[in-house]
């Protein structure tokens, strides 16, 4: 998990407004990955407290225990996820001509091309 945000923040994600932060000192960087994961794990914690309290069928303030009840929750979640090993729910197909000629032929039939200009790259005054 660290790993991959790591590796994203060093590399930037081409294509996209973000770019490559290899040059920062290796402090810097892990500090921007532990900065990341604590936006992510207080948004997720945030949410269940939300639907905690929409839930609820008086109209009080949410009690320490339930609240800590959801920080043990979502703590316990990320923790198991260090283990896990995430599978895409589809399987990227081998690159094959026709693999790539069927994308080709999707791509022009959704219209792809309308936003992403015809060789996928986008810059069109539209997109």
């Amino acid at each position: 998990m660290r790993e991959d945000l790591l590796k994203t923040i060093q590399r930037g994600i081409t294509g996209t407004s973000m770019p490559s932060f290899r040059l920062l000192p290796e402090r810097d960087l892990q500090a921007v990955v532990s900065y990341v994961l604590a936006l992510t794990r207080r948004g997720e914690l945030e949410n269940k407290l939300v639907e905690l309290a929409e839930n609820a069928t008086e109209v009080s303030e949410l009690t320490p225990e339930e609240i800590g009840d959801q920080v043990n929750a979502v703590l316990a979640a990320w923790t198991r996820a260090r283990n896990e090993v995430v599978e895409p729910a589809t399987k990227m197909p081998p690159i094959t001509a026709e693999t790539i000629a069927a994308g080709a032929d999707i791509f022009q039939k959704r219209e792809c091309y309308k936003c992403h200009g015809r060789g996928g790259r986008g810059g069109i005054a539209s997109g």
